[in-house]
Order: structure tokens, then sequence, then C-alpha cells
């Protein structure tokens, strides 16, 4: 599962989801299931999956500007 964030996209396997320790109380950095934030996707404001190996990004690359590009995933 990809998604994008406001600080970035994050790579989210889910295959852990179902053995995870909840969260349960205020932590200070990270906690739950492993990601991997993917630096090379700057700006994302959404991503679709466009096939098994690529996404649609619409991308903020200026302030009041969007481009829409097609990209492979990491």
């Amino acid at each position: 599962m990809y998604l994008a964030l406001c600080s970035g996209v994050m790579k989210v396997p889910t295959a852990p989801f179902g053995k995870a320790e909840p969260i349960t109380k205020q932590i200070p950095e990270t906690a739950g299931v492993p990601f991997e934030n993917i630096g090379s996707m700057k700006g994302v404001q959404q991503l679709d999956l466009l096939d098994a190996t690529h996404a649609l990004l619409l991308i903020q690359s200026q302030p009041g500007t969007l481009d829409l590009q097609a990209a492979a995933l990491p």
C-alpha cells in the first residue's frame, strides 16, 4: 500500500496488520507496522494505482499548480 501524506509518500506493507500490537498511548516517534519513506516522491498530493507497477500522481510543484504524472512504483 502507498500513502500520500503532507510529509511525502510512504510504502506500508499490509501483511503485518493482523499481528501488530495496538497503539494504546501517545508515543514520541513512531510505532505500529513498519513503513518506508519514498524520498523521490516529493510534493505528491494524491496517488492512485495505474497498474501493478505504475501510479498516477498529482504533484504540487509550485504553489497554486498541480501536475499530473505517471511514475514507476519503487
